[in-house]
């Protein structure tokens, strides 16, 4: 170790600063509240979203239709649970649903655009 190294490594605490649950700025910001610029950035996005939303998201799911699929996808929660005692799904509902994942998934792949999923799942 160089003579700069010994000095760095001296000064490095040992172990982890606070304790698990303890912040080092108890009186933080509450959960949930936003900064300024997170509040005006969702602000000017819902405006230009009022003015052009529905004809860009067409123009995109024309032009686009991989992009406009992913950006779907990732609206969706990444796991749903589902009571099949509650919420039975007939027959034709499996069969729907496997068409539209079959259909995304052919998107998906004729555009280049595959992940680990695309390579190795087959509907």
């Amino acid at each position: 170790m160089t003579m700069l190294a010994e000095r760095t490594a001296r000064k490095q605490p040992t172990g982890r600063p606070f304790k698990p649950g303890q912040s080092g700025y108890p009186a933080g910001r509450p959960k949930g509240s936003r900064n300024r610029l997170s509040e005006r950035f969702l602000s000017a996005l819902a405006d230009d979203f009022e003015k052009h939303g529905e004809d860009v998201i067409a123009r995109v799911r024309e032009a686009y239709p991989a992009v406009y699929l992913r950006i779907l996808a990732s609206l969706l929660p990444t796991q749903v649970e589902i009571d099949a005692e509650t919420t039975p799904m007939r027959s034709a509902g499996i069969e729907a649903v496997a068409e539209l994942l079959s259909q995304a998934l052919a998107v998906t792949i004729s555009s280049g655009l595959t992940t680990s999923c695309t390579r190795t799942c087959a509907l």
